[in-house]
């Protein structure tokens, strides 16, 4: 299979779209070479890359179906911003989530199960986060306005983790992430 997926926590449209006039506010859409679609927007529990077989995909699948049926959804709070890469020349522009055990125990889990299927996984720690932009490319160096942090934590911008997904990538479509499936966190 050449599609790559991955697990994550997806946001609701109006959130996404809530973010999206955020950073409007503070960045102009030419400080970076790629914006993120809104609908786009979601936590990364595990990415999977390219599965070796369509019976790999399912089989994750249908565990991480059942697990997800035993949480309990839970709230989450965005909550600061930041960057990846060079201080000067980001390559990634985030926000982030206050710190959550739920999301903790949903991501532990996922990684457990995908990793029990066979999926090479990322072992960097989890910093859970929602991509908004790639690759600077402003006017001299990056600077992330205080300001807007201070409006994105003072914005209270919350919302419900209902369910994972499973997220297929297709490169040349806008959004890019299709739902290939959904894990509803039902408290079972």
């Amino acid at each position: 299979m050449n599609n790559h997926f991955f697990i994550a926590a997806a946001l609701p449209e109006n959130l996404s779209l809530a973010i999206q006039n955020w950073h409007q506010q503070f960045f102009n859409k030419s400080d970076f070479h790629k914006w993120v679609h809104p609908l786009d927007y979601h936590i990364t529990l595990a990415f999977l890359g390219s599965p070796s077989s369509s019976e790999q995909l399912k089989k994750t699948a249908e565990s991480v179906m059942r697990e997800a049926a035993l949480l309990q959804p839970f709230s989450l709070e965005i909550h600061g911003a930041g960057t990846f890469g060079q201080n000067k020349a980001p390559r990634i522009l985030w926000t982030g989530v206050k710190a959550s055990q739920q999301l903790n125990e949903l991501r532990q889990s996922v990684y457990s199960i995908c990793e029990e299927h066979g999926f090479q996984l990322d072992k960097r720690s989890f910093n859970p986060h929602i991509t908004l932009a790639r690759k600077w490319k402003g006017a001299g160096e990056f600077k992330l306005p205080e300001s807007a942090v201070t409006e994105l934590n003072s914005s209270r911008f919350s919302f419900q983790v209902k369910e994972a997904v499973l997220l297929q990538t297709f490169m040349d479509e806008t959004p890019k992430y299709k739902a290939a499936a959904e894990f509803p966190l039902e408290g079972g």
